[in-house]
């Protein structure tokens, strides 16, 4: 999950080919997002190259929770999102949707929203958030594979830079890296065929290196979707849009079927 304050990094420490396949939709591909810059630019004849980056002020929405609130995105990342890669009606997923806010977003834009969150009390916080409060699961993310939900067209999340089994202290990257992929491979059978999965993830500075969770993050998904894009996301204000950094990366992937791999 994105951060805007620095105590928050130093609790976070320690090819596929593409298919021919065509995608069932690509609805709003290129749009223009409230709070965002974004948009198409001139390419060779017959093609439309999409910017790979989009700006947004970065400062975080008040809300009212008792306890520390700052390691989510802006809200303007969210309607980004939705609204480039989702139509309304659509069911979108966030299965580690801390503090609700794609959740809030996509129900606000006409979509159908479901979220989980480890946290109990994040979870509740969620849930009182939306229309329908049984659509946020308080528990770990796999538990959401045990409910029989529509088909989701579009999966959002920002995945937690610590334990994906608590959410606290990071585990050692082989063990993330596993659990990632164990976690996104049940996340798979969720999505309906061509549905777009989305994650939003940032480098992490730790002291005086990086560790490049982008592209081992990104490594792992490219083993169980296609990717699309990788849009970069800036906080024109200054404020931290990950650990140390004030962008962020948007990997965006085509879901094609649960790989044949998949236990």
């Amino acid at each position: 999950m994105p951060t805007n304050a620095p105590q928050r990094t130093a609790r976070l420490t320690a090819g596929l080919a593409l298919p021919a396949l065509p995608l069932t939709r690509r609805v709003g591909y290129g749009q223009t997002c409230r709070g965002s810059r974004t948009g198409s630019v001139p390419a060779r004849e017959g093609t439309v190259r999409h910017r790979s980056w989009f700006a947004v002020e970065g400062s975080l929405e008040p809300i009212d929770y008792d306890g520390p609130s700052f390691f989510r995105f802006p809200k303007a990342v969210a309607e980004h999102v939705i609204e480039r890669y989702s139509a309304p009606g659509d069911w979108i997923i966030d299965p580690f949707c801390g503090f609700g806010t794609t959740l809030v977003v996509a129900e606000r834009l006409g979509r159908h929203a479901v979220g989980c969150d480890v946290d109990e009390q994040r979870a509740a916080f969620s849930a009182a958030r939306l229309s329908d409060p049984d659509r946020v699961v308080h528990g770990r993310s796999e538990e959401l594979t045990a409910t029989p939900w529509p088909p989701f067209a579009l999966m959002f999340t920002s995945p937690p830079y610590g334990s994906f089994r608590t959410g606290e202290r990071a585990d050692d990257t082989a063990t993330y890296l596993a659990d990632a992929r164990r976690l996104f491979t049940g996340f798979a059978r969720l999505l309906a065929p061509g549905a777009t999965v989305a994650v939003e993830v940032s480098q992490l500075r730790e002291g005086s290196r990086t560790r490049p969770l982008v592209w081992q993050l990104g490594a792992v998904l490219s083993e169980i979707f296609v990717l699309r894009d990788d849009l970069v996301r800036v906080n024109t204000s200054g404020a931290e849009a990950g650990p140390g950094y004030d962008h962020a990366h948007v990997l965006v992937y085509d879901h094609y079927g649960v790989p044949s791999t998949a236990p």
